[in-house]
């Protein structure tokens, strides 16, 4: 009589990893999923207190690193007390983001330049610091958004502008490092309720969002770092330059 089936062991994940934007929201959510996963967490987040208490759910092997991570030394410090701590990197998980409603010809220049800053610049920066620093390959995944495909509400050109540039360089830097190991892939999250979102949209604005999804509700923190989880796996090991949208169906590409 043959054996019985058994179930396959799980994929392989990261076993240390970087989470931006880890103090609310995806960030936090995405840290939280990596500790569960095994891996060792470092978080970094403007907010010291907020990411204070995040390391702490997480326990005595969460780093918390408080940085801005639009500003590069910064960036370089991050990734070192990273190294330093756990021995390497092999996942970053890129989730520091603002939103903000300002009518384009309202816009200021600093307020655009802030948007690119955070969502871009800093994508651009903490990836950088990473692939140097992921000698043996990882695995790097950007948080997008659908707004990237202007699907999101009004007045938001410049965090629309910020999300289509970081696709953009989830799949030139998944062509440039690929041959080091190094896969880049993006989640593009459609409306997500996080604490971000809480002060600009209504709940009149959340169930039109409900309505529109095939699936009847808008998406949770969990629901995204669900499929970052994922693409920080080995399950995903032939994966990279690709964006895995997280939207309950409102956008099918």
């Amino acid at each position: 009589m043959s054996d019985s089936p058994t179930a396959p062991p799980s994929a392989a994940f990261a076993s240390s990893v970087i989470v931006t934007g880890a103090a609310g929201g995806i960030g936090r959510a995405c840290a939280l999923a990596a500790a569960r996963a095994g891996a060792a967490v470092t978080l970094a987040d403007r907010d010291p207190e907020r990411l204070a208490a995040v390391a702490a759910e997480i326990g005595p092997g969460a780093l918390a690193v408080p940085a801005d991570v639009t500003d590069e030394a910064q960036c370089v410090r991050l990734v070192e007390a990273a190294v330093e701590r756990h021995g390497r990197i092999d996942g970053m998980v890129l989730s520091a983001g603002v939103a903000r409603h300002v009518p384009l010809t309202e816009m200021t220049l600093r307020e655009w330049q802030d948007m690119l800053a955070v969502h871009l610049t800093s994508a651009f920066l903490c990836l950088r610091e990473a692939a140097r620093a992921m000698t043996g390959g990882g695995s790097v995944v950007c948080i997008a958004s659908s707004a990237a495909a202007g699907l999101g509400p009004l007045h938001q050109a410049h965090y629309v502008a910020a999300k289509a540039g970081a696709l953009g360089l989830v799949r030139a830097a998944a062509r440039e490092l690929g041959p080091a190991g190094i896969r880049v892939n993006a989640v593009s999250p459609g409306f997500t309720a996080t604490p971000m979102n809480d002060g600009l949209f209504t709940a009149e604005d959340v169930r039109r969002r409900e309505l529109a999804s095939p699936l009847g509700r808008v998406a949770n923190p969990e629901d995204v770092a669900a499929a970052v989880t994922y693409l920080l796996s080995d399950a995903t090991a032939f994966t990279t330059g690709q964006t895995l949208h997280v939207n309950g169906g409102t956008h099918m590409p």
